[in-house]
């Protein structure tokens, strides 16, 4: 696929939007990495640190396992990075409808006022406080991940099964990711319109489909469903609910330019996702602070 188009699709850049995934916040804690010298670096490469919903919420867990003491040291990190925060995909699935219909850029970004609340909630967590309004979000995040995607997840997976086991020419093995996005590609229009929230006609489907790298949340939210569908097809399994959090990442990630994890196996599947979204270990901010 190409890279995203610079068109009508984004707002105009001032900085280049770096997303820092959980796993390379649980680095810098653990390796006890200054966090002004990664702030530097972010600099130095022109990026600014961004963060989203998915991250706050999984840096919050362990509060609910009684380490509120690693979710402190996670949200001290945060802190003072100084990051922008993101718009929940929910937000920009709206927003690129809008696009869509009339036109309205799409800003990656809440509102200032939220914003400003977010950054607000973050130093309450640093300071070993958490209000009851995102305490039940957290509890509500863990109860989707550990009682809800399994499900989903097992659903998809009996789909494939069922469609393999009556169509089993119309639906063959596949040994790259390549080889199914080509054979699905005139699907697209399809899973566009199956999106959950969206509430598209047949011709806006048809429409996004045609120019999908305009869309960037929405392609991301394709591509990761996709690649569930691949590894259910290759494997005869589906993937575990830690992945399906990695490939929501990337969807939170898809107005960013760069992605930063410790996760090996993330930095593999973003291409798969996102492929004008550059990946990147940690390693690559820290291994200067440290030479």
């Amino acid at each position: 696929m190409p890279a995203v188009a610079e068109g009508k699709n984004r707002t105009d850049r001032v900085t280049t939007r770096a997303y820092f995934e959980t796993s390379a916040l649980d680095f810098v804690v653990k390796r006890r990495v200054p966090v002004s010298a990664i702030r530097s670096q972010l600099e130095n490469r022109g990026l600014t640190a961004c963060v989203g919903t998915l991250t706050i919420n999984e840096c919050a867990q362990p509060i609910l396992s009684d380490r509120g003491d690693a979710a402190v040291a996670l949200f001290e990190v945060i802190r003072e990075l100084q990051p922008r925060f993101l718009a929940d995909p929910s937000d920009l699935y709206e927003q690129e409808t809008r696009l869509l219909r009339d036109g309205t850029p799409v800003n990656p970004h809440p509102s200032d006022a939220q914003e400003a609340f977010v950054r607000n909630e973050v130093g309450e967590l640093a300071d070993g406080r958490i209000n009851l309004r995102l305490l039940e979000l957290v509890q509500d995040r863990r109860k989707v991940k550990f009682e809800e995607w399994p499900t989903a997840m097992e659903k998809c997976l009996a789909v494939v099964k069922e469609l393999r086991r009556d169509s089993p020419v119309d639906v063959p093995r596949f040994g790259t990711f390549g080889q199914f996005e080509d054979f699905f590609r005139g699907d697209l229009p399809r899973f566009v319109a199956c999106l959950p929230g969206l509430s598209l006609s047949i011709d806006q489907a048809d429409a996004i489909a045609a120019e999908i790298n305009l869309y960037p949340a929405i392609r991301t939210t394709v591509y990761f469903w996709c690649n569930v569908m691949f590894i259910c097809i290759k494997d005869g399994r589906a993937p575990s609910v830690d992945k399906v959090d990695d490939y929501r990442h990337v969807v939170e990630a898809s107005y960013c330019d760069a992605f930063i994890t410790n996760d090996g196996q993330l930095l593999r599947s973003i291409s798969r996702l996102h492929p004008s979204l550059t990946p990147f270990h940690v390693d690559a901010f820290t291994t200067s602070i440290y030479s």
